[in-house]
């Protein structure tokens, strides 16, 4: 490891993806293994991360000593683990003194001790990750509804309340009698499953995310949700004349679009004996329903465009 990444490392401290442990204070191997064992738990169930022996918790770097083997370690790492895990290991000198790394990396499974134990990182420590917890992991996974689905990078900072109001004057407008409008936001995003709680934090679905999102946060954690709008001419069917470039949630895309649309929508007055009817080129009714089939049922999880 570069000393200069090492030395960012202990000025930033323990954190999310890192854990100092003394070598010096603890008594054996045994001990040691069952620390390491616990943190790259915490870390493999959250983000990944890395344990640096040899650190104190204040960043005094105090080195390893006495005889110790590696691989030892990792093989003894990968028997305590269910599933067994991969742990990468390594080690550098810095002044003088030896420091050992441990580092796994997030790979969507919920790993525990072999007695059964299963821990989660949350900021600087390693907390019990419990049952009740994993059963939105669970049902994300098993549930075929990907609409349903937790964004764990989500937060409450990417919710746009202005969306929430569109999304309330929507229903109102299509159940007056319904009182779901008239709801606290928080609570009126959950009942509709747009947000849900994982580990007691709140977080986003995908439909979520795409309902009452900002425009800034699908684009960082959906990007694949832009919508293209290309106008063509009658007169030249090769080559578009107007382009619109959406990020944005869906009610606004379909107002935007619905605007777009309608600002080239022709008129043709038609008299019909007695009546003179107004024939549009496109009927609102029906554009805005292929739209929303466009977006209903597109391929979200895959990169690219409707």
């Amino acid at each position: 490891m570069a000393r200069l990444d090492f030395e960012t490392v202990l000025q930033r401290g323990e954190s999310n993806n890192t854990e100092f442990k003394s070598w010096i204070k603890t008594s054996s191997m045994k001990e040691r293994i069952a620390l390491a064992v616990d943190e790259l738990i915490a870390f493999a169930n959250n983000k990944g991360g890395t344990v640096y022996f040899g650190v104190e918790d204040n960043g005094e770097v105090t080195g390893c000593t006495g005889n110790y083997d590696l691989q030892n370690i990792v093989e003894a790492i990968y028997d305590k683990t269910r599933p067994p895990l991969f742990t990468e290991a390594g080690e550098f000198e810095y002044q003088g003194k030896t420091v050992i790394t441990l580092s796994v990396e997030h790979d969507g499974t919920t790993y525990a001790t072999t007695d059964g134990r299963c821990l989660r990182r949350l900021g600087k420590n390693s907390k019990p990750y419990y049952p009740d917890e994993m059963s939105n992991k669970y049902s994300a996974v098993q549930n075929p509804d990907f609409s349903g689905q937790i964004i764990v990078e989500s937060t409450e900072d990417d919710i746009n309340k202005l969306e929430i109001y569109k999304l309330k004057e929507k229903l109102k407008a299509r159940d007056p009698e319904s009182t779901l409008s008239e709801m606290e936001d928080m609570a009126f995003l959950s009942d509709l499953g747009l947000i849900k709680y994982d580990a007691g934090n709140l977080k986003l679905t995908i439909a979520g995310l795409l309902f009452v999102g900002k425009e800034q946060a699908i684009h960082r954690l959906i990007s694949q949700a832009e919508v293209i709008y290309l106008h063509y001419s009658q007169s030249n069917l090769e080559e578009y004349d107007a382009r619109l470039d959406m990020t944005a949630p869906i009610i606004s895309v379909i107002e935007r679009l619905s605007e777009k649309i309608q600002n080239a929508n022709r008129i043709v007055n038609v008299q019909v004996g007695l009546f003179r009817l107004e024939i549009v080129d496109f009927s609102e009714r029906v554009f805005q329903e292929a739209l929303l089939n466009a977006l209903a049922h597109r391929q979200f999880i895959v990169l690219s465009t409707t």
